[in-house]
């Protein structure tokens, strides 16, 4: 459930609110959740007053109703009727467009709802560089991003040599005098294997039984 709240703004950039002011007072939309998280807001006024009395979601459309002296500027697209007289407001009634002006900022490099930043107060995401496209990237090189993947990056920084496809933290270690899964120890657990490979020795297979008796030179 999502709750639409309009009133009126002395205020710039600050607290909760996202845009500048336009003038002395304008109007201010706020859309939160049902635990009070603002998922948009939106400035709109003139160069002087503008005090905003209702406002209503209508279709796809954003309907508000309020008094205003400003002239031709900010939001505003034609001067007060009540001339130089700053004490003379107007009703100032507008119809916005949820689609085109109140978008959900998604991660896109666009400015979904409209307030001059692109992709601002998403998650982001560390990523590391994948030179061999084995999944695994390099702790070193590293990028920031709303986007969970990103071609030639990945999550994982475990990869120690990002030139090898063979070599990662994925791998099992073989005895090459190389750390081939990343834990900073080479061939260990394999030791024993290359010194009975490299032992001499004769197979003795018995005539008279299922046995083999091995023994060493």
């Amino acid at each position: 459930m999502v709750y639409l709240i309009g009133g009126t703004s002395y205020s710039g950039i600050s607290g909760i609110k996202s845009d500048s002011s336009r003038g002395y007072s304008d109007y201010w939309i706020v859309k939160i959740d049902q635990f009070g998280n603002v998922i948009w807001d939106k400035t709109i006024g003139g160069e002087n007053t503008d005090q905003i009395e209702y406002v209503i979601e209508g279709g796809s459309n954003i309907y508000t109703v309020g008094s205003s002296n400003s002239n031709l500027s900010g939001e505003k697209n034609e001067n007060s009727m009540g001339g130089d007289v700053i004490y003379y407001s107007d009703y100032w009634i507008l119809g916005l467009s949820k689609d085109s002006v109140f978008n959900t900022e998604e991660c896109n490099n666009l400015d979904d709802n409209c307030n001059g930043l692109a992709d601002e107060d998403l998650m982001v995401y560390k990523l590391y560089i994948d030179g061999d496209s084995d999944g695994f990237g390099n702790y070193e090189i590293d990028t920031l991003s709303c986007f969970s993947e990103i071609d030639g990056y990945v999550s994982d920084s475990t990869d120690c040599n990002d030139l090898d496809p063979d070599i990662n933290s994925d791998e099992i270690e073989v005895y090459n005098g190389i750390d081939d899964n990343c834990n900073d120890i080479i061939d260990e657990g394999v030791n024993l294997i290359n010194e009975i490979i490299e032992t001499q020795f004769i197979i003795m297979p018995s005539i008279t039984s299922d046995n083999v008796t091995i023994k060493i030179i």
